[in-house]
């Protein structure tokens, strides 16, 4: 079977095993109180958006940027990094989180961050797949992802922009 086909069925693969790593996430940091919830809130606000921005810029751009060209020249074509490496930085993130945080609240935070990460992972495939919703924030969202792509070395994140607006990378798009 050919690379791409089986790269086809990863967004399905990531979004199962993200779903998977959010349960434990919160299982790990259960019970939540107030600090965790926190934790969690930061995990998708602000850690998923910076983590998602560095390594889109810095490693996607910078140091693999031929590679990542072909998802530049066709957007519905391999959508996705190949899942085991996901799974390995994930597993990366979380053991960082938990060495620096502690257990449960390193999990609170990381559940935050992989529920970012399946945000993501979603809205990226529904955009180039052309299955977004149109209108509102919708359409802004597509739209500064789509000026990503024309060859504007700017709007990295896709969902919130945060890394965007620290990094002064941020572009909003004339329609």
């Amino acid at each position: 079977m050919p690379v791409m086909a089986v790269l086809r069925w990863a967004p399905l693969v990531q979004a199962v095993t993200s779903a998977l790593y959010c349960a434990a996430a919160v299982w790990g940091g259960w019970p939540f109180d107030p600090t965790r919830g926190l934790l969690a809130l930061g995990g998708l606000l602000l850690a998923w958006p910076l983590f998602e921005w560095s390594v889109h810029r810095l490693f996607l751009h910078g140091v693999v940027p031929d590679q990542h060209r072909q998802h530049h020249v066709d957007p519905r074509g391999d959508l996705s990094v190949v899942p085991p490496i996901i799974d390995l930085l994930l597993a990366a993130v979380f053991l960082v989180m938990a060495l620096v945080l502690g257990w449960r609240n390193g999990s609170a935070a990381f559940a935050g961050f992989v529920l970012g990460y399946a945000l993501y992972n979603g809205a990226h495939w529904c955009i180039h797949a052309g299955r977004w919703p149109h209108g509102g924030w919708f359409d802004a969202v597509a739209h500064r992802h789509a000026l990503h792509h024309h060859g504007e070395e700017v709007n990295y994140n896709v969902l919130l922009p945060v890394g965007d607006w620290l990094f002064r990378t941020y572009r909003t798009p004339t329609r």
